[in-house]
Formats: C-alpha cells, sequence, structure tokens
C-alpha cells in the first residue's frame, strides 16, 4: 500500500507527499515581498503531518524576514470551506487586523475569501489571500494565489512506488502561483 498526502498514525510504509514547508514558507515569503507585516496563517489539524510542515514554513519565512510570530494568528482550523471561513472570522476581528493570510488548503482559502466579503473587504485591496493546493476554483473571481499541488505528479509517483516498492520518500516540488488575491 501506498500512502498519497496524509501520513497515517504509526505509518512506515511508502508515502508520496508534496513538499509542504518548502511551498509553505514560498508562500509566506512571497506575502513579505508583498510588504505585508502582519501575515496570519490558518493551519489544518496539527495531528497531519502536511498541516505541521506547512506551520513550519510559514514559521521559518518569518523567522528569516525577523518578523515578529504573533500567536493569535495562528489558528488551528479543518482543511475545509466553513472551518476557514470560521477562523477568518476571528482573525479578521482582531486588533491590529492581519493584513494577509495563508490558508494551509484551498477550500480554507474560500472560506477566507467568504468571510473577508462578509464583513466588506475586499482582496487584494484590504486583504492579501495564498492558499495551498490550485484546485480548480481558485481561478475565480478574484482569483486565488495558491501553492500549486502537482496531483497528476503525485499520483504517478504514488503508482511507481506501488508498483515498484521503491525504499524512501519522494516529494514532488510545489510551486507558487501568484493571482489577484
Amino acid at each position: 500500500m501506498v500512502c498519497l498526502d496524509r501520513q497515517p498514525q504509526g505509518w512506515n510504509g511508502d508515502l508520496v507527499l508534496v513538499a509542504n514547508e518548502v511551498g509553505a514558507h514560498g508562500a509566506t515569503r512571497h506575502l513579505l515581498r508583498m510588504g505585508h507585516r502582519q501575515p496570519a496563517v490558518i493551519t489544518g489539524p496539527l495531528h497531519l503531518r502536511n498541516a505541521v510542515e506547512r506551520l513550519q514554513g510559514f514559521k521559518r519565512a518569518l523567522a528569516e524576514a525577523k518578523v515578529p510570530i504573533e500567536p493569535d494568528y495562528i489558528q488551528e482550523a479543518g482543511f475545509e470551506r466553513n472551518s476557514g471561513y470560521q477562523a477568518a472570522r476571528r482573525l479578521l476581528r482582531m486588533l491590529p487586523r492581519p493584513t494577509a493570510i495563508f490558508a494551509c488548503n484551498d477550500l480554507m482559502a474560500l472560506g477566507v475569501l467568504l468571510a473577508a466579503r462578509d464583513l466588506g473587504l475586499h482582496c487584494p485591496e484590504d486583504l492579501s489571500i495564498v492558499g495551498f493546493d490550485s484546485l480548480d476554483f481558485a481561478e475565480f473571481t478574484p482569483a486565488l494565489t495558491t501553492v500549486h499541488q502537482p496531483g497528476y505528479q503525485l499520483g504517478t509517483t504514488a503508482a511507481r512506488l506501488l508498483l515498484e516498492r521503491i525504499d524512501g520518500l519522494s516529494q514532488p516540488p510545489s510551486r507558487l502561483c501568484c493571482r489577484l488575491s
């Protein structure tokens, strides 16, 4: 058996993951290059490896830029739209309000877009948003900046591992898809 995108607890078999930490680091650096000095992050459930790695990438980018990490700007949520919506509403009611949010998947980023809209905020004028996955809906207006997760390449690698039973990990690279958010 080969696990794709998730590592079950205690799993020691073949595993195919995207470079989560690298992708999150790049997404956060993008926000910092845009001038954001108060970015927030909405993580997935922190018992999942991919959520932990994406949070590590966010924190590493801030540390390298010597931008203080505001603990309240780290919100844990489920990898779904409504959970991202609720976390974004909490963040966007804080003072000072974050100027950017990195949502650790695109469904949560959609929730952030909806929360911003409901609070009368415009993207990217009032809030920049970056997601992770590059799902098809990310191209709607406003088009979501997102880290591309190469699903076909991940699936091909998983199939190859399953057939060949290759030892070790293989992580196809992620890439940032800059759009209008």
